[in-house]
């Protein structure tokens, strides 16, 4: 049976996580201080209510970071620039909940070929050493090949989840479940509806999604798959 999520707080991850986790991909020292946990992440801190929502790229960032500033009655027009980005360590230590949020594989895989390749502004291209304009196949090949903490828009999900070999979120939501959205506004009764921000449009992922594309992706983020019970 797959896991419904990462690790219980404070329960050890499994040996091969860690291991992926410091020596996973091409190795650069460059992104040392990502492997360790001991550089700013992608959070959305709400300290009047002792919560902080652990993100990733392509995952409702932008949407989740907008819901918090609106919930702590912030402008929410530049989520990014108005919201604070902590480490996996300082979370860890924070002793606020932490709730993580997840998002389909294949559709984060999609997405992020539409929306971070295409666009001439976008980092990932010199990251990658991408031209801009490579199929979706080509493009996972590519990705394939980066270091897994080069960018935060391609890095498996679970990393931002654990963090000394130990889970960190109580819970974790999948973004495609707006349920479970509505569930966490029941618990924390000042967090408004969830914003959509940075939609992507792009085409449907299960016909993207197939063949060597759809090997691609169940190999390159096969952690992701395990951890958030997602089929493969």
């Amino acid at each position: 049976m797959r896991p419904s999520g990462p690790p219980a707080p404070g329960a050890p991850i499994p040996a091969a996580w860690r291991r992926e986790a410091r020596f996973g991909r091409p190795i650069s020292l460059r992104y040392a201080a990502r492997r360790t946990g001991w550089a700013r992440w992608v959070t959305a801190p709400w300290p009047e209510a002792g919560v902080v929502f652990l993100l990733n790229g392509k995952c409702g960032n932008t949407s989740v970071r907008a819901a918090v500033l609106e919930a702590r009655g912030l402008p929410a027009g530049r989520p990014h620039q108005a919201t604070d980005s902590w480490s996996l360590a300082r979370c860890a230590a924070s002793g606020f909940r932490l709730i993580g949020v997840c998002r389909n594989p294949y559709a984060r895989a999609a997405s992020l070929w539409h929306e971070k390749l295409r666009r001439p502004e976008a980092g990932l291209r010199a990251k990658g050493g991408f031209r801009g304009d490579e199929g979706f196949v080509e493009f996972l090949r590519g990705v394939e090949r980066m270091d897994d903490w080069a960018d935060l828009h391609a890095r498996a999900q679970w990393k931002g989840m654990a963090w000394g070999g130990r889970g960190l979120p109580e819970r974790v939501l999948r973004l495609e479940d707006p349920e479970g959205w509505e569930a966490l506004r029941e618990a924390f009764p000042g967090l408004g509806a969830l914003p959509v921000r940075n939609a992507s449009g792009t085409e449907d992922w299960r016909a993207l999604c197939e063949g060597e594309a759809g090997e691609i992706v169940r190999r390159r983020w096969a952690l992701d798959f395990e951890a958030f019970g997602y089929a493969r």
